[in-house]
């Protein structure tokens, strides 16, 4: 059993949460944050002074128990409602080194009634806060409010989306990492990440190279995912240069949801935005490139299903099995074949995604380069988070295309030698009766060998026909 406080979760108990409220605790906690700075205590010094670290640990404790009492509480939200007013006291200690941007997030986050009163004051604080300071829970907080549900089941909370868009990517574009990527002399891609106003040694601007990041990490003798452990371990194990990785992926993991329901006003934001590097084929020759941490794909796979394939003039296609005429069909232009005049500008996909169907085709077979000892693909040798996540993102993509009538062209087109190919791929996502996507979910915390082994049962369930079928691909 975990006994850290800081660190236990799990479902909320909501009979301790309605203990909580109607004891008055919560009133209480919020009182005994302000107390020490009403005696006199400097907050700017909490953060590193020695002498004030056993009242760090207290103010961290009570944002913990406030943050738990507001968990997923209830459709009426009541301690979240009653942590509203509190909140222009939480701001005043932002950014002082207290963990309060988890209790504020976990104040708004799936509570639809509670995000629509996120005002512009707030989304401009937490862009100071980054300005001044690039941490990834400035980020986190503001992707959380851009959106509602869970992961597989994402909602777009359009007004927030467009008051974080105008803040952050039109006012304040500066304060997002800059990416450049350039063609090596084997034929593939480097990359190098970058933000504002980090220097090295001798005040030059300094750069990090992402493939020094694909290997592996040792931690209490188990070796996990590096990029998975950066992303997952609290803020105090990592150096800087880890913490400029998480803030790039956590940026990256922002714009997904920022576009979320074909938003223009985001897509045209990013997408000319050249210091992001979130061209078609920019992105396409990440999720390409081997070198690279198998997560960071997995995140580039993400964007090109927001950035390119869900978006206009892209709908779902049904699968007809057969139907009869009385007369013939005439087409008519939909909105979504209409060209607005603030959409023209924006790029989109020149090769009606063929290329992008052929490297899905040839990827989803190798698992992510996972194996078993026999050397066959596999999830049940211990996979790490890069390879769930970057399969869960692969499988995310391809259903999409799916449901948009791709993979249903001639064979050719995709140069593949066996028509099975395509048909087969389909019934893997359709036939089966079970979705693929939801089955290998986003852990947050080290994979057990069960986990594994159900997820691979799930995935070879759904994708065995596709899987086994032994066709030559063309090189790419």
């Amino acid at each position: 059993m975990n006994t850290d406080p800081m660190a236990r979760d799990g479902a909320p108990n909501r009979r301790m949460q309605k203990m909580l409220r109607e004891l008055g605790a919560i009133d209480l906690a919020v009182t005994l944050l302000q107390r020490p700075f009403q005696k006199g205590v400097e907050i700017d010094q909490v953060r590193d002074h020695p002498d004030l670290k056993i009242l760090k640990n207290v103010l961290n404790l009570l944002y913990r128990l406030l943050k738990q009492s507001c968990k997923e509480d209830g459709e009426k939200s009541r301690n979240s409602k009653i942590l509203l007013d509190f909140i222009p006291i939480m701001r005043q200690q932002l950014g002082k080194g207290i963990l309060v941007t988890p209790t504020l997030k976990e104040i708004f986050v799936n509570k639809l009634d509670l995000l629509h009163k996120i005002n512009e004051d707030l989304v401009n604080h937490f862009v100071d806060l980054l300005k001044e300071n690039k941490e990834p829970q400035y980020i986190d907080f503001l992707m959380s409010v851009c959106t509602i549900g869970s992961t597989q089941s994402l909602e777009p909370v359009t007004r927030v989306q467009n008051m974080v868009t105008d803040v952050l990517l039109d006012k304040n574009p500066e304060i997002l990492p800059r990416v450049v990527i350039e063609q090596t002399s084997r034929g593939g891609i480097s990359m190098r990440i970058t933000v504002r106003g980090w220097k090295d040694s001798a005040a030059r601007e300094f750069w990090i190279d992402c493939a020094q990041y694909h290997q592996d990490k040792v931690v209490r003798s188990k070796k996990e995912d590096y990029v998975g452990w950066i992303i997952n371990a609290p803020l105090a194990q990592l150096t800087q240069e880890e913490k400029v990785l998480r803030y790039f992926i956590r940026c990256t993991n922002l714009y997904s949801r920022l576009v979320l329901g074909r938003n223009q006003y985001a897509l045209s934001h990013l997408i000319l935005n050249k210091a992001l590097c979130l061209s078609y084929s920019e992105i396409l020759g990440v999720m390409k490139e081997t070198s690279l941490p198998y997560l960071l794909r997995a995140r580039y796979f993400n964007l090109m299903t927001r950035l390119y394939v869900d978006r206009n003039p892209q709908s779902s296609v049904p699968t007809i099995v057969s139907t009869r005429l009385w007369c013939h069909c005439k087409p008519e232009m939909t909105d979504l074949q209409q060209v607005m005049p603030h959409q023209a500008s924006i790029p989109t996909c020149e090769d009606n995604f063929r290329y992008l169907q052929t490297f899905l085709i040839a990827e989803l077979r190798k698992l992510a380069g996972c194996k078993e000892e026999k050397g066959h693909p596999s999830l049940n040798n211990e996979p790490k988070f890069g390879h769930l996540e970057m399969i869960r993102s692969m499988l995310s993509l391809t259903d999409l295309l799916l449901e948009y009538g791709f993979f249903r062209t001639e064979v050719h087109d995709l140069h593949v030698d066996d028509s099975k190919v395509t048909n087969n791929l389909e019934e893997g996502f359709f036939r089966s009766g079970k979705r693929v996507l939801g089955k290998i979910h986003n852990q947050t915390m080290t994979l057990s060998a069960d986990v594994l082994t159900e997820a691979d049962a799930k995935v070879r369930e759904a994708l065995f026909a596709f899987l086994s079928t032994s066709v030559t691909i063309s090189q790419l």
